[in-house]
């Protein structure tokens, strides 16, 4: 990502999917740890042309670094 504000508009996209899907997988992230999931997935989630595509990626980055740096 190349600036700040393109970080912010990714996050205020996503972060109500996340927290949506925060409580139905019963994560108990806060809403720190949900930016930063956001922001591991960002690479791929700037390409998404639908929730269901960013909830898979998200779902996804979270498995894959869970336990570790969530």
């Amino acid at each position: 990502m190349n600036d700040d504000m393109e970080r912010v508009r990714l996050i205020e996209c996503w972060l109500p999917l996340a927290h949506v899907l925060n409580r139905e997988y019963g994560w108990g992230y806060d809403s720190a740890t949900l930016e930063l999931l956001i922001l591991l997935a960002a690479p791929t989630l700037l390409g998404v042309c639908n929730a269901v595509e960013a909830r898979a990626i998200l779902l996804r980055v979270e498995r894959k670094h869970r336990g570790g740096a969530l």
